[in-house]
């Protein structure tokens, strides 16, 4: 199968977040089983096509804060252009892309389109920004709610990682979801994994944006609470992670986490910023809890990394973990927004001496739901699916 992937975020140039991860792991595993793999993604400095670890690289250029509604169009053309002529030269057979950032709208759009679409739900920003603030030109906001809708209610197949995700676009946000599936994504068990000795430090860590849907804030009030205990009165918090301004007083949310911590606990607070994300296994290690504080987030792989280096870790009920692992592993999750249970649970856990098989009880899982052969496979039938509704179309 000739598989095209399409989104700006794709290592090592634009590796941003967690969709660039998600990309990277499929469309490496798909070139390894035999399928031959397009990305098309943003270039900071010039076109170029590359390619890495079997993996074609289409890299378009344009400048990366640009924040008009002319830039997000031409971009975006050029994205279409650039499948349009794979679409001639290489008979591609699928494209994936994610809701996020709309990029393939204007190939959608197209009457005579000839390859079939499948959008994947990260978060779009109709969700995204009930918990932050865009930073997006009010122009370029509407256009790209209307942008990601077009896109999900249009694709040949919709998948997501969650049914949390799923249920909140259809009930709060009006979308259209057809031919929608549950598909998780794919853990990383070489580059995550357990060193020796386990886990013994006093370092609590956050690994991702620095941002409130991600439960920073919330976290940060649990910190002056964890800091007064007797038992836990010298742990440290790790915040690795690029820091942003998307929080209700649209000021840097590093700064806004200080405000919220007592001064006299500043020493145990650490800011790592944005590192290289074959440096996480080791801080990962380092640590002794891993906390997934978020407001709301789909399937965040930041959990399944952690999870992977058999880190004890604590995540929100307000994502799509709690409908995977709730039921087995009641004891990690905590409500999203409860500042004392949060407090309470990293207190609780840092004291528990059976925290080692907890943390290898949600290994299993994770061993079991997210295994590479598992998804690939299913990534596979979804991929035909959308084919054979391509064709009745």
């Amino acid at each position: 199968m000739k598989i095209c992937y399409v989104h700006e975020e794709y290592p090592e140039e634009t590796n941003f977040g967690g969709i660039a991860t998600y990309q990277k792991r499929l469309a490496e595993n798909m070139a390894m089983i035999g399928h031959t793999v397009y990305v098309i993604a943003r270039s900071l400095e010039k076109d170029s096509s590359t390619v890495e670890n079997g993996v074609h690289i289409i890299r378009i250029f344009r400048p990366l804060n640009a924040n008009t509604l002319d830039d997000y169009i031409d971009y975006r053309k050029k994205v279409c252009f650039t499948i349009e002529d794979l679409e001639k030269e290489e008979s591609i057979d699928i494209i994936e892309t994610p809701d996020w950032g709309a990029e393939t709208i204007f190939y959608l759009k197209k009457q005579n389109r000839k390859i079939p679409v499948v959008v994947k739900l990260h978060t779009p920003l109709c969700v995204w920004q009930e918990y932050n603030k865009s930073g997006l030109s009010s122009e370029v906001n509407n256009a790209m709610l209307e942008w990601e809708k077009y896109c999900i209610e249009n694709a040949e197949k919709v998948i997501s990682c969650s049914q949390l995700l799923i249920n909140k676009i259809i009930t709060q946000h009006q979308i259209k979801l057809t031919n929608v599936e549950v598909v998780p994504n794919l853990a990383d068990f070489n580059n995550f994994y357990l060193k020796e000795p386990f886990h013994q430090s006093t370092n609590v860590l956050y690994c991702g944006s620095i941002e409130e849907r991600k439960g920073v804030l919330v976290l940060a009030e649990a910190i002056n609470i964890i800091l007064e205990n007797e038992t836990t009165k010298h742990l440290n918090f790790w915040f690795i992670g690029k820091d942003t301004f998307r929080n209700n007083r649209a000021i840097s949310t590093i700064e806004y986490i200080k405000s919220i911590v007592k001064s006299k606990y500043h020493a145990h607070l650490k800011f790592f910023y944005q590192m290289p994300h074959e440096q996480l296994n080791d801080y990962m290690n380092k640590s002794c809890i891993g906390i997934v504080p978020s407001q709301f987030d789909n399937l965040p792989y930041v959990a399944l990394e952690e999870i992977s280096t058999r880190l004890p870790i604590l995540i929100s009920n307000n994502t799509g973990f709690s409908e995977l692992m709730q039921e087995q592993c009641p004891e990690i999750f905590f409500k999203h927004d409860n500042i004392e249970e949060l407090a309470h649970k990293i207190i609780q856990l840092y004291n528990n001496s059976e925290k080692s098989k907890i943390a290898e009880k949600c290994y299993k899982i994770v061993h079991d739901v997210f295994s590479n052969e598992r998804i690939v496979t299913k990534m596979i039938e979804v991929y035909k699916e959308a084919q054979d509704e391509f064709r009745n179309r």
